[in-house]
Protein backbone atom coordinates (compact mmCIF):
# COMPACT_ATOMS: atom_id res chain seq x y z
CA UNK A 1 0.00 0.00 0.00
CA UNK A 2 1.22 3.51 -0.84
CA UNK A 3 2.73 5.04 2.31
CA UNK A 4 0.83 8.34 1.89
CA UNK A 5 -2.50 6.51 1.53
CA UNK A 6 -1.69 4.36 4.57
CA UNK A 7 -0.73 7.42 6.59
CA UNK A 8 -3.96 9.19 5.57
CA UNK A 9 -6.06 6.19 6.71
CA UNK A 10 -4.27 6.12 10.06
CA UNK A 11 -4.74 9.91 10.44
CA UNK A 12 -8.47 9.73 9.67
CA UNK A 13 -8.85 6.88 12.17
CA UNK A 14 -6.98 8.89 14.80
CA UNK A 15 -9.12 11.98 14.20
CA UNK A 16 -12.28 9.91 14.58
CA UNK A 17 -11.05 8.66 17.95
CA UNK A 18 -10.36 12.24 19.02
CA UNK A 19 -13.80 13.38 17.87
CA UNK A 20 -15.60 10.54 19.67
CA UNK A 21 -14.91 11.74 23.20
CA UNK A 22 -18.14 10.08 24.33
CA UNK A 23 -17.68 6.30 24.24
CA UNK A 24 -20.75 4.31 23.27
CA UNK A 25 -21.05 1.73 26.04
CA UNK A 26 -22.44 -1.75 25.47
CA UNK A 27 -22.58 -4.76 27.75
CA UNK A 28 -19.51 -6.24 26.08
CA UNK A 29 -17.25 -3.22 26.17
CA UNK A 30 -18.17 -1.89 29.62
CA UNK A 31 -16.31 -4.66 31.45
CA UNK A 32 -13.39 -4.37 29.02
CA UNK A 33 -13.17 -0.62 29.64
CA UNK A 34 -13.11 -1.14 33.38
CA UNK A 35 -10.51 -3.90 33.15
CA UNK A 36 -8.16 -2.16 30.72
CA UNK A 37 -8.46 1.51 31.52
CA UNK A 38 -8.43 1.83 35.28
CA UNK A 39 -9.71 5.39 34.73
CA UNK A 40 -12.59 7.30 36.28
CA UNK A 41 -15.57 6.63 34.01
CA UNK A 42 -18.79 8.65 34.02
CA UNK A 43 -21.68 7.45 31.88
CA UNK A 44 -24.82 9.18 30.59
CA UNK A 45 -27.72 6.71 30.53
CA UNK A 46 -30.57 7.43 28.14
CA UNK A 47 -33.60 5.65 26.74
CA UNK A 48 -34.10 8.22 23.99
CA UNK A 49 -36.67 10.27 25.93
CA UNK A 50 -37.14 13.94 25.12
CA UNK A 51 -35.58 15.06 28.42
CA UNK A 52 -32.64 12.73 27.68
CA UNK A 53 -32.05 14.43 24.33
CA UNK A 54 -32.25 17.93 25.83
CA UNK A 55 -29.79 17.30 28.66
CA UNK A 56 -27.23 15.38 26.62
CA UNK A 57 -25.61 18.53 25.23
CA UNK A 58 -24.69 19.55 28.81
CA UNK A 59 -22.90 16.22 29.25
CA UNK A 60 -21.03 16.65 25.97
CA UNK A 61 -19.98 20.22 26.81
CA UNK A 62 -18.78 19.12 30.26
CA UNK A 63 -16.59 16.42 28.68
CA UNK A 64 -14.75 18.70 26.25
CA UNK A 65 -12.04 20.22 28.49
CA UNK A 66 -10.97 16.88 29.96
CA UNK A 67 -8.01 14.82 28.82
CA UNK A 68 -9.38 11.43 27.74
CA UNK A 69 -6.38 9.79 29.37
CA UNK A 70 -7.56 11.06 32.75
CA UNK A 71 -11.35 10.94 32.70
CA UNK A 72 -13.55 8.81 30.46
CA UNK A 73 -17.04 9.81 29.35
CA UNK A 74 -19.51 7.29 28.02
CA UNK A 75 -23.13 6.89 26.96
CA UNK A 76 -25.49 3.94 27.37
CA UNK A 77 -28.40 3.88 24.93
CA UNK A 78 -29.24 0.19 25.41
CA UNK A 79 -32.21 -0.13 27.77
CA UNK A 80 -31.35 -3.78 28.45
CA UNK A 81 -27.95 -2.77 29.85
CA UNK A 82 -29.62 0.03 31.83
CA UNK A 83 -32.00 -2.53 33.36
CA UNK A 84 -29.05 -4.79 34.22
CA UNK A 85 -27.52 -1.84 36.08
CA UNK A 86 -30.89 -1.31 37.83
CA UNK A 87 -31.47 2.09 36.25
CA UNK A 88 -35.11 2.95 35.67
CA UNK A 89 -35.12 6.76 35.55
CA UNK A 90 -33.87 8.66 32.53
CA UNK A 91 -31.66 10.46 31.94
CA UNK A 92 -29.32 9.24 34.66
CA UNK A 93 -25.65 9.56 35.41
CA UNK A 94 -23.57 6.71 36.80
CA UNK A 95 -19.85 6.53 37.43
CA UNK A 96 -17.10 4.07 38.22
CA UNK A 97 -14.15 5.15 40.32
CA UNK A 98 -10.70 4.35 38.97
CA UNK A 99 -9.89 0.62 39.25
CA UNK A 100 -13.36 -0.15 40.62
CA UNK A 101 -16.31 -2.23 39.42
CA UNK A 102 -18.75 -0.58 41.85
CA UNK A 103 -21.63 1.20 40.08
CA UNK A 104 -22.37 4.58 41.63
CA UNK A 105 -25.46 6.66 40.93
CA UNK A 106 -24.86 10.41 40.54
CA UNK A 107 -28.00 12.16 41.76
CA UNK A 108 -27.14 15.62 40.52
CA UNK A 109 -28.50 18.19 38.13
CA UNK A 110 -27.20 17.44 34.65
CA UNK A 111 -25.39 20.70 34.05
CA UNK A 112 -21.79 21.47 33.11
CA UNK A 113 -20.97 22.84 36.56
CA UNK A 114 -22.59 19.96 38.46
CA UNK A 115 -20.86 17.28 36.38
CA UNK A 116 -17.43 18.86 36.80
CA UNK A 117 -18.05 19.34 40.53
CA UNK A 118 -19.01 15.67 40.85
CA UNK A 119 -15.80 14.57 39.13
CA UNK A 120 -13.82 16.90 41.39
CA UNK A 121 -15.49 15.56 44.54
CA UNK A 122 -15.02 11.89 43.65
CA UNK A 123 -11.48 12.09 42.25
CA UNK A 124 -10.35 14.56 44.96
CA UNK A 125 -8.97 16.86 42.29
CA UNK A 126 -9.50 20.58 41.97
CA UNK A 127 -10.77 21.76 38.58
CA UNK A 128 -11.48 25.34 39.66
CA UNK A 129 -9.11 26.71 37.02
CA UNK A 130 -10.38 24.48 34.24
CA UNK A 131 -11.54 26.30 31.13
CA UNK A 132 -15.14 25.07 31.22
CA UNK A 133 -17.09 24.84 27.99
CA UNK A 134 -20.77 25.76 27.82
CA UNK A 135 -20.98 25.26 24.06
CA UNK A 136 -20.83 21.97 22.16
CA UNK A 137 -17.99 21.71 19.62
CA UNK A 138 -19.49 20.39 16.38
CA UNK A 139 -17.59 17.97 14.17
CA UNK A 140 -18.37 15.40 11.51
CA UNK A 141 -18.97 12.69 14.11
CA UNK A 142 -21.64 14.54 16.09
CA UNK A 143 -23.10 16.99 13.54
CA UNK A 144 -26.38 15.22 12.82
CA UNK A 145 -26.83 13.79 16.31
CA UNK A 146 -26.46 17.25 17.85
CA UNK A 147 -28.17 19.66 15.48
CA UNK A 148 -31.07 17.36 14.57
CA UNK A 149 -32.22 17.05 18.19
CA UNK A 150 -35.98 17.67 18.00
CA UNK A 151 -37.86 20.26 20.08
CA UNK A 152 -34.77 22.10 21.22
CA UNK A 153 -33.66 25.53 20.02
CA UNK A 154 -30.02 25.90 19.02
CA UNK A 155 -27.71 28.80 18.33
CA UNK A 156 -24.71 27.79 16.22
CA UNK A 157 -21.55 29.86 15.74
CA UNK A 158 -19.51 29.32 12.57
CA UNK A 159 -15.97 30.61 13.02
CA UNK A 160 -12.44 30.49 11.64
CA UNK A 161 -8.96 30.81 13.11
CA UNK A 162 -9.08 34.55 12.35
CA UNK A 163 -12.05 35.16 14.67
CA UNK A 164 -11.45 32.79 17.56
CA UNK A 165 -12.03 35.72 19.91
CA UNK A 166 -15.71 35.29 19.09
CA UNK A 167 -15.57 31.72 20.47
CA UNK A 168 -14.74 33.02 23.94
CA UNK A 169 -17.44 35.70 23.61
CA UNK A 170 -19.95 33.06 22.48
CA UNK A 171 -19.07 30.72 25.35
CA UNK A 172 -19.58 33.57 27.81
CA UNK A 173 -23.02 34.11 26.27
CA UNK A 174 -23.81 30.39 26.58
CA UNK A 175 -22.80 30.45 30.25
CA UNK A 176 -25.67 32.85 30.96
CA UNK A 177 -28.07 30.09 29.83
CA UNK A 178 -26.11 27.19 31.36
CA UNK A 179 -29.09 25.94 33.39
CA UNK A 180 -31.58 26.05 30.50
CA UNK A 181 -32.18 22.84 28.57
CA UNK A 182 -34.54 24.39 26.02
CA UNK A 183 -31.64 25.99 24.17
CA UNK A 184 -28.28 24.57 23.10
CA UNK A 185 -25.24 26.62 22.12
CA UNK A 186 -22.90 25.01 19.59
CA UNK A 187 -19.84 26.08 17.59
CA UNK A 188 -18.25 24.88 14.36
CA UNK A 189 -14.72 25.58 13.15
CA UNK A 190 -15.31 25.82 9.39
CA UNK A 191 -11.57 25.61 8.61
CA UNK A 192 -11.08 22.36 10.49
CA UNK A 193 -14.44 20.93 9.38
CA UNK A 194 -14.32 21.98 5.73
CA UNK A 195 -16.87 19.40 4.56
CA UNK A 196 -19.47 20.73 6.99
CA UNK A 197 -18.95 24.30 5.84
CA UNK A 198 -20.75 23.50 2.57
CA UNK A 199 -23.96 22.78 4.46
CA UNK A 200 -24.32 26.50 5.14
CA UNK A 201 -24.76 29.48 2.84
CA UNK A 202 -22.57 31.75 4.94
CA UNK A 203 -19.25 32.69 3.33
CA UNK A 204 -18.27 35.48 5.72
CA UNK A 205 -17.34 34.57 9.27
CA UNK A 206 -18.15 34.63 12.10
CA UNK A 207 -21.78 33.79 11.38
CA UNK A 208 -24.68 32.68 13.56
CA UNK A 209 -27.42 30.23 12.67
CA UNK A 210 -30.66 29.68 14.58
CA UNK A 211 -32.34 26.26 14.74
CA UNK A 212 -36.05 26.12 15.59
CA UNK A 213 -37.49 23.80 18.22
CA UNK A 214 -39.66 21.93 15.71
CA UNK A 215 -39.75 18.15 15.46
CA UNK A 216 -37.56 18.59 12.39
CA UNK A 217 -35.46 21.69 13.21
CA UNK A 218 -35.34 24.48 10.64
CA UNK A 219 -32.20 26.60 10.42
CA UNK A 220 -31.91 30.25 9.42
CA UNK A 221 -29.08 32.74 9.48
CA UNK A 222 -29.17 35.27 12.31
CA UNK A 223 -29.10 38.72 10.75
CA UNK A 224 -28.54 40.88 13.84
CA UNK A 225 -25.42 42.26 15.44
CA UNK A 226 -22.99 40.31 17.60
CA UNK A 227 -24.27 42.14 20.66
CA UNK A 228 -25.03 40.36 23.93
CA UNK A 229 -28.13 42.36 24.85
CA UNK A 230 -29.54 42.14 21.33
CA UNK A 231 -28.99 38.36 21.10
CA UNK A 232 -30.42 37.79 24.60
CA UNK A 233 -33.56 39.67 23.54
CA UNK A 234 -33.68 37.54 20.37
CA UNK A 235 -33.46 34.35 22.46
CA UNK A 236 -36.23 35.55 24.78
CA UNK A 237 -38.45 36.28 21.78
CA UNK A 238 -37.83 32.84 20.29
CA UNK A 239 -37.90 30.69 23.43
CA UNK A 240 -39.55 32.64 26.24
CA UNK A 241 -36.37 32.19 28.32
CA UNK A 242 -35.54 35.39 30.19
CA UNK A 243 -32.23 36.04 31.91
CA UNK A 244 -30.60 39.09 33.43
CA UNK A 245 -27.34 40.23 31.88
CA UNK A 246 -25.39 38.31 34.54
CA UNK A 247 -27.37 35.12 33.89
CA UNK A 248 -29.52 35.36 37.02
CA UNK A 249 -33.26 34.79 36.95
CA UNK A 250 -35.29 37.95 36.38
CA UNK A 251 -37.52 39.41 39.08
CA UNK A 252 -40.78 37.48 39.31
CA UNK A 253 -39.43 34.41 37.51
CA UNK A 254 -41.90 31.54 37.63
CA UNK A 255 -45.08 33.56 38.07
CA UNK A 256 -47.96 32.49 35.83
CA UNK A 257 -50.41 35.23 34.92
CA UNK A 258 -53.46 32.96 34.58
CA UNK A 259 -52.86 31.36 37.97
CA UNK A 260 -52.33 34.73 39.65
CA UNK A 261 -55.58 36.03 38.17
CA UNK A 262 -57.42 32.96 39.50
CA UNK A 263 -56.08 33.65 43.01
CA UNK A 264 -57.00 37.35 42.84
CA UNK A 265 -60.54 36.56 41.69
CA UNK A 266 -61.07 34.07 44.54
CA UNK A 267 -58.89 35.41 47.34
CA UNK A 268 -61.73 35.62 49.89
CA UNK A 269 -62.73 32.00 49.31
CA UNK A 270 -59.10 30.89 49.48
CA UNK A 271 -58.65 32.88 52.71
CA UNK A 272 -61.52 30.96 54.31
CA UNK A 273 -60.07 27.61 53.32
CA UNK A 274 -63.59 26.42 52.53
CA UNK A 275 -65.33 25.46 49.28
CA UNK A 276 -62.01 25.15 47.46
CA UNK A 277 -62.96 22.30 45.13
CA UNK A 278 -64.03 24.52 42.21
CA UNK A 279 -60.89 26.69 42.49
CA UNK A 280 -58.58 23.68 42.60
CA UNK A 281 -60.34 22.19 39.59
CA UNK A 282 -59.98 25.44 37.64
CA UNK A 283 -56.27 25.58 38.50
CA UNK A 284 -55.84 22.04 37.16
CA UNK A 285 -57.58 23.07 33.94
CA UNK A 286 -55.23 26.04 33.57
CA UNK A 287 -52.27 23.72 34.21
CA UNK A 288 -53.24 21.72 31.13
CA UNK A 289 -52.76 24.80 28.93
CA UNK A 290 -48.99 24.75 29.39
CA UNK A 291 -46.95 22.49 27.13
CA UNK A 292 -43.60 23.83 28.35
CA UNK A 293 -42.08 21.46 30.94
CA UNK A 294 -40.79 24.22 33.24
CA UNK A 295 -44.10 26.08 33.18
CA UNK A 296 -45.97 22.84 33.82
CA UNK A 297 -43.85 22.20 36.91
CA UNK A 298 -44.62 25.65 38.31
CA UNK A 299 -48.33 25.28 37.44
CA UNK A 300 -48.33 22.00 39.38
CA UNK A 301 -46.88 23.91 42.33
CA UNK A 302 -49.72 26.46 42.25
CA UNK A 303 -52.16 23.54 42.27
CA UNK A 304 -50.25 21.90 45.10
CA UNK A 305 -50.49 25.02 47.29
CA UNK A 306 -54.22 25.35 46.64
CA UNK A 307 -54.71 21.67 47.48
CA UNK A 308 -52.83 22.20 50.75
CA UNK A 309 -55.21 25.04 51.65
CA UNK A 310 -58.18 22.84 50.75
CA UNK A 311 -56.91 19.90 52.81
CA UNK A 312 -55.96 21.88 55.93
CA UNK A 313 -58.85 24.37 55.52
CA UNK A 314 -56.58 27.33 56.24
CA UNK A 315 -54.01 29.42 54.42
CA UNK A 316 -51.30 29.38 57.08
CA UNK A 317 -49.90 26.26 55.38
CA UNK A 318 -48.55 28.60 52.69
CA UNK A 319 -46.59 30.41 55.38
CA UNK A 320 -45.23 27.03 56.48
CA UNK A 321 -44.17 26.43 52.87
CA UNK A 322 -42.40 29.79 52.84
CA UNK A 323 -40.19 28.70 55.75
CA UNK A 324 -39.60 25.33 54.11
CA UNK A 325 -38.27 27.01 50.96
CA UNK A 326 -35.98 29.26 53.01
CA UNK A 327 -34.47 26.18 54.67
CA UNK A 328 -34.02 24.37 51.38
CA UNK A 329 -32.27 27.35 49.80
CA UNK A 330 -29.59 27.24 52.49
CA UNK A 331 -28.22 24.08 50.85
CA UNK A 332 -29.67 23.75 47.33
CA UNK A 333 -29.20 20.39 45.65
CA UNK A 334 -27.86 21.80 42.38
CA UNK A 335 -28.11 24.89 40.15
CA UNK A 336 -31.33 23.86 38.40
CA UNK A 337 -32.93 22.87 41.71
CA UNK A 338 -31.86 26.19 43.23
CA UNK A 339 -33.54 28.09 40.41
CA UNK A 340 -36.68 25.97 40.78
CA UNK A 341 -36.76 26.79 44.51
CA UNK A 342 -36.38 30.50 43.72
CA UNK A 343 -39.29 30.35 41.28
CA UNK A 344 -41.44 28.60 43.88
CA UNK A 345 -40.41 31.21 46.43
CA UNK A 346 -41.72 33.87 44.02
CA UNK A 347 -45.04 31.99 43.77
CA UNK A 348 -45.39 31.92 47.57
CA UNK A 349 -44.55 35.63 47.75
CA UNK A 350 -47.21 36.27 45.13
CA UNK A 351 -49.78 34.60 47.38
CA UNK A 352 -48.73 37.00 50.15
CA UNK A 353 -48.86 40.03 47.84
CA UNK A 354 -52.36 39.13 46.63
CA UNK A 355 -53.89 38.03 49.93
CA UNK A 356 -51.98 40.09 52.47
CA UNK A 357 -52.72 39.45 56.16
CA UNK A 358 -55.52 37.03 55.29
CA UNK A 359 -52.87 34.46 54.46
CA UNK A 360 -51.62 34.29 58.04
CA UNK A 361 -54.97 33.94 59.79
CA UNK A 362 -55.54 30.50 61.23
CA UNK A 363 -59.02 29.14 61.88
CA UNK A 364 -59.74 30.52 65.37
CA UNK A 365 -63.03 28.67 65.88
CA UNK A 366 -61.20 25.45 66.72
CA UNK A 367 -58.10 24.77 68.72
CA UNK A 368 -55.12 23.46 66.76
CA UNK A 369 -55.52 20.11 68.57
CA UNK A 370 -59.19 19.68 67.66
CA UNK A 371 -58.76 20.52 64.00
CA UNK A 372 -55.45 18.73 63.53
CA UNK A 373 -55.40 16.27 60.62
CA UNK A 374 -53.02 13.59 59.52
CA UNK A 375 -50.71 15.47 57.17
CA UNK A 376 -50.88 14.66 53.50
CA UNK A 377 -47.79 13.06 52.01
CA UNK A 378 -45.80 16.29 51.82
CA UNK A 379 -43.89 16.25 48.55
CA UNK A 380 -43.20 19.98 48.52
CA UNK A 381 -42.59 19.39 44.82
CA UNK A 382 -38.91 19.05 45.76
CA UNK A 383 -38.62 15.27 45.71
CA UNK A 384 -35.66 15.41 43.30
CA UNK A 385 -33.01 15.06 46.00
CA UNK A 386 -29.68 15.12 44.20
CA UNK A 387 -26.67 13.57 45.89
CA UNK A 388 -24.06 11.26 44.40
CA UNK A 389 -24.30 7.96 46.22
CA UNK A 390 -23.68 4.27 45.71
CA UNK A 391 -26.51 2.12 44.41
Amino acid sequence: MNFHIYFKIILVYFLQLVELKIIEISGSNLLRKLQNDGKFLIIYVTNGCHECNLAYSKFVAASQPFDREEIRFGRIQHTGLAATLEIDTFPSLIYFKANSYQVNRAKIDITVDSIIQLISDVTKRDFIYMDKHYTVEINKANFDDTLDTPRQCKLLLLYTNENKDKVEWFDDLAELFKNDEKIMFARLDVHREGELKDRFKARAFPALYWYSDDEIPRKSMYGGRFDKIEIMAFITDKTGITRQQNGALPEGAGLLKEMDELIKANKNTIASGKKMKRIVQKAKEIMEYYDDKDMQEIAEYYVYLLEEVEYHEETSVIDDERYYLIRELVDPKGPRQRELLLKKQNVVRQFFDIMGDQLLKRNSKQSPIVKAKEPRPHKHHHEKIHRHEEL
